[in-house]
């Protein structure tokens, strides 16, 4: 598959040719190997199925999903939540944070690393404000929603075992209180208790709503920004917005911004990847 009728292939999804340009090798491959495994070799064979059979369709855009992350991604942006934008949005809840779920959204989770990156976050703030003498309230039971197109990396994510290349930014005291190795092997299992709080969802950002409501942050980094061109793109970013609350934070990619029109999301001075909900 050369790279014009790869760009066909993403102008059918209305796909960016722009995001997917540093990463179409690897898409490449997986596309041409799902082509082989429907019996085509010829790429407008493939397309007239692509065209016509909505499984087939369904199929070929899962295949287009790129996952590239590790626990901790961007250590800067994690040391921001954690200083600056949870005890923030804690302190906003005032006395209904005992009441109402504290909802996070992870929306193209992938393989689970960022999903499971907060809920690791979220263990160490709350044990740290737990031994401070002069804070008594309680935090908020956290309800974390992991979203994906991807069957097969949602499948991973449930799964919860890591090459130990994932874990590198994680310091080693962490990873020792949070994962066990796998048979002595270089791979590791998250601990089961980190996954009872998640709820994951196979999911398209474009074709459906938002998995829940009112969330308090939403993570939305490297994929609807990057991937999808202008209309689809800012019609799902509406929908996404409208299921935050007030004050609530969106994550996004390290070289994203918001396009124009949607000035109720205001940067953040913290950090060039947090943007908060104004009233």
């Amino acid at each position: 598959m050369d790279d014009q009728q790869f760009e066909k292939l993403l102008n059918h999804f209305n796909f960016s040719w722009k995001g997917y340009r540093k990463v179409r090798k690897g898409v490449k491959k997986r596309i041409t190997r799902h082509m082989h495994e429907l019996g085509y070799r010829r790429f407008n064979h493939y397309m007239e199925i692509v065209s016509s059979d909505q499984e087939v369709e369904t199929a070929c855009k899962r295949h287009l999903a790129v996952s590239i992350s590790r626990f901790f991604r961007d250590r800067e942006l994690w040391e921001v939540l954690r200083d600056k934008t949870l005890p923030k949005l804690i302190a906003t809840m005032g006395n209904e944070e005992n009441k109402t779920p504290f909802k996070v959204w992870s929306c193209g989770c992938a393989r689970g690393e960022e999903a499971y990156s907060f809920r690791i976050l979220w263990e160490e703030f709350k044990q740290e404000r737990e031994s401070c003498k002069n804070e008594n309230r309680q935090l908020p039971e956290p309800e974390l929603w992991a979203t994906d197109i991807s069957s097969t990396y949602l499948k991973m994510a449930m799964e919860g075992i890591y090459e130990y290349r994932s874990l590198k930014e994680l310091p080693s005291n962490l990873v020792e209180k949070y994962f066990r190795n796998v048979s002595g092997k270089n791979r590791y299992v998250i601990e089961p208790d980190l996954k009872g709080s998640i709820t994951f969802r196979n999911h398209d950002i474009i074709e459906e709503p938002p998995p829940s409501e009112n969330f308090s942050i939403v993570f939305l980094r490297n994929n609807l920004l990057t991937y999808y061109k202008s209309t689809e793109k800012e019609n799902a970013l509406a929908r996404i917005i409208a299921s935050m609350k007030t004050g609530a934070s969106m994550i996004v990619g390290s070289h994203e911004i918001l396009p124009d029109g949607f000035s109720i999301m205001v940067p953040s001075s913290h950090s060039a990847w947090i943007y908060y909900k104004r009233p």
